[in-house]
Parts: C-alpha cells; sequence; structure tokens
C-alpha cells in the first residue's frame, strides 16, 4: 500500500523530512507505508521516486563502525600483551 507524502530534499537528493500536508519546498511523492524506520535519520535518498538506504550516509551505522574498530584494535592489543609475557 502507498501514501503520498511530501519530501524535502538536499543537493545530493537525501531525504531530510517527510510530511503528509502539502509544504513549501518540499516535493510529492507516493511513498510505501510504513515508511522505513530511520527515513527521517539523513541515509536514505529518493531515487526514482523511492527511499534507497545510503549505509555511507547513516550516522548511527558510522557510529557502530567505530565501536567495532576499538573494540577490535583493544583485543588485539590484549593479545599483544599475552603474548609478549614470559610463561
Amino acid at each position: 500500500m502507498t501514501k503520498k507524502f511530501y519530501v524535502q530534499l538536499d543537493s545530493q537528493n537525501r531525504i531530510t523530512d517527510v510530511v503528509e500536508m502539502p509544504h513549501e519546498g518540499y516535493q510529492p511523492v507516493e511513498l510505501a507505508v510504513p515508511l522505513p524506520s530511520g527515513i527521517l535519520g539523513g541515509a536514505y535518498e529518493l531515487v526514482g521516486g523511492s527511499p534507497i538506504y545510503r549505509i555511507q550516509w547513516d550516522t548511527k551505522e558510522q557510529e557502530r563502525e567505530k565501536r567495532l574498530e576499538a573494540a577490535e584494535s583493544a583485543i588485539l592489543g590484549l593479545m599483544q600483551m599475552q603474548l609478549n609475557q614470559p610463561m
């Protein structure tokens, strides 16, 4: 099922806002409902009238990736310390 929404886009076609009533500067578009969770988080691009998830725009995904890298680095550091200890 689809519903008419009005979307605000930035210069990269990134969806920055979605409303149900006409609003100046917003363009009408038919979107499937329910809308994807996080569509207002700036991680979706409007392509051919459809919201397309762009992982590189997802700040939550970037934060998760940084935490994962920090954890990996800590584990590698602990492993190296373990290897360097005398038996």
